[in-house]
């Protein structure tokens, strides 16, 4: 569908349109890209390395691998998942 649409706005506007249109959707998918941090909520306190090593040491002892450990670890406490794996790793020893 969008080639058809091309050709037809080349067709009825020559070349003018076609183009600014394509460098508009360039600006679009570069401002999708774009990624914004998000920040804690003001009320919520920040996670210590000793609560994600507690979290992922439980997690290990279940059974878990040190990739889901960490990755279950990360997301119920809101860490990143680098930070995590590396208490897996440290806790595996």
């Amino acid at each position: 569908l969008g080639p058809a649409i091309a050709a037809g706005l080349f067709a009825l506007w020559g070349v003018g349109l076609p183009l600014a249109l394509n460098a508009l959707s360039f600006v679009v998918a570069a401002a999708v890209l774009v990624t914004v941090p998000m920040e804690r909520p003001p009320g919520e306190a920040a996670v210590d390395a000793a609560e994600v090593e507690e979290a992922v040491a439980r997690r290990l002892a279940a059974g878990e691998s040190a990739r889901d450990a960490a990755r279950g670890a990360a997301d119920d406490l809101g860490v990143r998942r680098r930070e995590a794996y590396d208490a897996a790793l440290r806790l595996r020893g």
